[in-house]
């Protein structure tokens, strides 16, 4: 796995943690404020949303 790829993964366990009723797409939307360039398909396979 890449450097971003596991920098991604953490900042996507951070947000989930700190907004933990925030759902998988206003986390990407999160990410997407902040720059990254992560798609829903991607944050939502780690935040454990059903």
């Amino acid at each position: 796995m890449p450097a971003d790829e596991d920098d991604l993964t953490r900042a996507i366990i951070a947000l989930a943690s700190e907004y933990g009723r925030y759902g998988y797409r206003r986390v990407t939307a999160l990410l997407q404020a902040a720059g990254w360039q992560a798609g829903k398909d991607r944050v939502h396979g780690s935040t454990g949303s059903p």
